[in-house]
């Protein structure tokens, strides 16, 4: 799902009163911080124009990374769901992307440290008039409190963003919050991937079921120099392109996720996590299944043929 154009429209107003110029700036020195002080408690985003800058250029790229997670979870895994707590929030740009894609949500609480950020997302979500109850909170009141249990509990790229001695701490107190489903994304980089990893061993052996990507709940068999990551495309506006000194009106996002259920559940199917190689008669897929990492060839005479035609990296093709 693509981020509407009126909240796009809505950043860009918010941050109209900055110049390109000074937007430009902020957008360089974020995307300089992200790529070289991960993992070190830094704050990333301080300052009102900081804040707008990273809702036009990171905003629409979060929303879109979730709402394609989103796509693969099993549905009657979520679409009852009626509360949501988003660590991490930002801007609300994951918040949004449940709510858009969940009708059943009456409540989202999102946790966020930083003021501006805050400030932003309040007014993202009064000027868009969602219905729900929505609730900002600072990042201490999870911390010090449980009183925010929700059946969906999502942290969107925070994992990389904090102290590596802070991170068992953060994802037990995530977990103990979640009534069913906990869903977790960071960059699609061999780091991101590794915090993915560490973060998936951890809720295996706290009771906790994959339900995607992994279609099993045994050690990962990637090898070591190998990650897991996938792709979705976003559009970008014409402010999103000056920012980013693109040349191309699209941006492909790469993120690393895990979804956890406490509830039993088994993923049965084979998820595709290499984008296929399609030729004339056959269909070559490196696949995640119950086996571990297999590459399977699905022939012009297989049934599932034209279906698997039709899937990307990310997608599971049944058994």
């Amino acid at each position: 799902m693509e981020l509407n154009i009126d909240i796009k429209n809505i950043i860009e107003e918010y941050s109209s009163c900055f110049s390109n110029k000074e937007l430009i700036k902020a957008s360089n020195d974020i995307s300089s911080k992200y790529l070289n002080n991960t993992s070190n408690g830094n704050r990333m985003v301080t300052s009102k124009l900081q804040a707008c800058a990273y809702g036009i250029t990171r905003f629409p790229a979060t929303y879109k990374a979730l709402s394609t997670i989103l796509e693969w979870i099993d549905p009657t895994l979520i679409n009852e769901s009626k509360t949501l707590l988003d660590f991490g929030a930002g801007s609300g740009a994951s918040t949004l992307a449940v709510l858009d894609s969940i009708s059943s949500i009456e409540k989202a609480v999102l946790i966020e440290r930083e003021a501006e950020m805050i400030n932003l997302g309040k007014h993202i979500f009064n000027a868009a008039s969602y219905s729900q109850s929505i609730q900002y909170f600072n990042t201490n009141e999870l911390i010090n409190s449980l009183k925010y249990k929700s059946d969906i509990v999502v942290a969107s790229y925070v994992f990389n963003e904090i102290d590596n001695n802070e991170k068992t701490k953060l994802l037990s107190t995530l977990y103990s919050l979640t009534e069913n489903i906990l869903i977790i994304v960071e960059p699609g980089t061999k780091n991101g991937f590794e915090n993915i990893k560490n973060i998936r061993n951890e809720l295996i052996d706290n009771k906790g079921y994959i339900v995607c990507p992994c279609c099993h709940n045994e050690s990962c068999k990637l090898d070591n120099e190998d990650w897991c990551h996938f792709t979705c495309r976003l559009s970008r506006s014409k402010k999103h392109m000056l920012l980013k000194d693109a040349v191309v009106p699209f941006e492909d996002e790469k993120f690393s996720y895990i979804v956890v259920s406490k509830n039993e559940y088994n993923t049965n199917g084979n998820r595709i996590i290499r984008h296929p190689i399609i030729e004339p008669k056959k269909i070559l897929l490196k696949v995640c299944n119950k086996n571990g990492i297999e590459q399977i060839v699905v022939t012009k005479n297989n049934p599932k043929f034209k279906v698997a035609r039709k899937l990307n990296s990310g997608d599971l093709l049944n058994n």
